[in-house]
């Protein structure tokens, strides 16, 4: 008898029936429990249809990375793309020094820790970490797809991250600072730091970010789905995208309402890098030490709130979080929030 069930890690409902003799967990594609349902009864059926065993798809893993490609540029997000195909194209590089390893299912565990040996003597542990997250997904999804009978990545351990740089997190002062340099030395990106840093907006947002999406006059910036952008994150219920609104000050409305109207977004058209690029230069003019990418201003954003008492899970909303850890991790709430509330023992002392 199988069954439907939700997982923390997934949007969608997951299905559990037996064929073959084994057990299969496989993410139905769906965020409706009526339709998972449908699509349970129909695996079901599949299978006693075929005397019980489950026929698998037989696929290279060139093949499967290009069908996977054209499912990732309809589902996720362009920044998405670029990321999974820079990854697979590595790891199909890999396979290249193992001739016999020709479909995927001649991909074995041992073969994907072999990778990671491989990976490791090449990049930062950052970096393989995000390879050890899309191995997972590419396989999970081959066993959906009926293409792997399990997930060879399934037990893949990531590793410890010992080399990544320190998040920089600017103080009162460095924003005041990093400001004042900013509209006196690079006038032109004045508005686009400025909103950076109080909307908490991830780039791909606020480099999207169009006159119609921002509504003067209840103060409020819509982060949605467009044409040519797809935000961060899957909304639970429908299964969209996930969409968001951000409540702007006064400050902020002067700013933008100050903007010329030329074109259809607020800033830009930038190249891919020159924003991170004059981020540098205002840090370095500023005397600013460690600000050396552009999130690291959400960062900002998300511990400035949390220091003026705003409560985490309203923070979580502004920043479009799905899980509120994701919002611990970038208010630093062990060190910004706890460190007044433990000030408390230190009337142990005076009793």
């Amino acid at each position: 008898m199988g069954v439907v069930y939700k997982r923390k890690d997934s949007p969608c409902w997951w299905l559990a029936y037996s064929a073959g003799g084994q057990r299969i967990r496989e993410s139905s594609g769906t965020a409706s429990k009526l339709l998972a349902r449908e699509i349970l009864i129909r695996k079901e059926s599949e299978v006693l249809l075929s005397g019980g065993s489950r026929v698998f798809l037989k696929k290279s893993v060139e093949v499967f990375v290009s069908d996977y490609l054209e499912w990732i540029k309809v589902n996720r997000r362009e920044h998405t793309l670029r990321s999974y195909t820079t990854i697979l194209k590595t790891f199909v590089n890999f396979l290249k020094d193992y001739p016999n390893i020709k479909n995927l299912s001649d991909i074995t565990s041992k073969l994907l820790e072999n990778y990671k040996q491989y990976r490791l003597a090449q990049a930062k542990t950052c970096t393989l970490k995000n390879h050890v997250i899309v191995l997972k997904a590419f396989f999970c999804k081959a066993v959906e797809w009926d293409c792997l009978s399990e997930n060879p990545a399934k037990n893949l351990k990531s590793v410890e991250i010992i080399d990544s740089k320190p998040i920089k997190v600017l103080t009162e002062e460095e924003y005041t600072g990093f400001m004042t340099t900013c509209k006196s030395e690079f006038k032109e990106f004045y508005p686009m730091f400025y909103t950076f840093i109080h909307t908490g907006l991830r780039k791909s947002e606020l480099l999207s970010l169009e006159w119609k999406d921002v509504d003067f006059e209840r103060g409020l910036i819509y982060i949605r789905n467009k044409e040519n952008f797809r935000p961060k994150g899957i909304n639970k219920k429908t299964g969209k995208a996930k969409e968001r609104i951000i409540p702007i000050h006064d400050n902020l409305k002067r700013v933008l309402t100050n903007l010329p109207k030329n074109n259809p977004v607020l800033f830009g058209p930038y190249s891919k890098h020159m924003p991170r690029r004059v981020l540098i230069r205002i840090a370095k003019r500023a005397n600013i030490t460690g600000l050396t990418r552009l999130h690291e201003l959400r960062h900002s954003y998300a511990t400035f709130l949390l220091k003026k008492g705003v409560d985490i899970y309203k923070i979580k909303e502004l920043l479009g979080h799905s899980d509120i850890r994701d919002t611990m991790k970038y208010a630093h709430l062990p060190t910004v929030h706890m460190k007044e509330d433990v000030k408390v023992l230190e009337n142990l002392d005076n009793a």
